[in-house]
């Protein structure tokens, strides 16, 4: 079996955070109102999250910050492929479980961290991403914020501006 080779710095960089959101957004709205743009003040507040959540508690473990301010995704993967780009990526596979007719995960099915990548009104994200210090060891933490909340339920994504 074949081992995916190790992330590089441009797989964790912000460019590489902005493309991989970008593109599950492109089509959903107008060009000029799509595209995300990187804040530092949420960064920071991502990488102090996600920093936290490494160090303090089992990576695995995922627990939200409570701040209702910003929109938030969590990711964790073990091993040096789980990329900030890796983790976006897997929040947007949520897609095959969103009904946009009734604006709604599938039953059982989680799709939120998708809707927080495509709502229409975020314009603004930070991403964060640091390796586990316990739980296991040699893990990573990947934290999104964004400007706006995006995961309400029976909302459509699109339309939320």
């Amino acid at each position: 079996m074949a081992r995916r080779p190790a992330a590089t710095d441009d797989e964790n960089s912000i460019a590489a955070y902005l493309e991989a959101h970008n593109a599950a957004r492109e089509g959903l709205t107008s060009a000029e109102e799509g595209l995300l743009s990187w804040n530092a003040t949420l960064a920071d507040y991502a990488e102090n999250y996600a920093k936290k959540m490494a160090s303090s508690t089992g990576c695995s473990d995922l627990y939200h910050s409570g701040s209702e301010e910003y929109g938030e995704n969590l990711a964790w993967g073990s091993g040096e492929f789980m990329t900030g780009k890796a983790a976006v990526e897997m929040w947007v596979s949520e897609k095959a479980n969103y009904t946009y007719a009734t604006n709604s995960c599938k039953t059982g099915q989680m799709c939120g961290h998708y809707t927080q990548v495509v709502w229409k009104a975020t314009a603004a994200v930070g991403c964060a991403r640091t390796k586990c210090a316990i739980d296991p060891p040699g893990g990573f933490h990947t934290t999104l914020q964004a400007d706006r909340p995006g995961a309400i339920a029976r909302h459509d994504p699109i339309c939320m501006g």
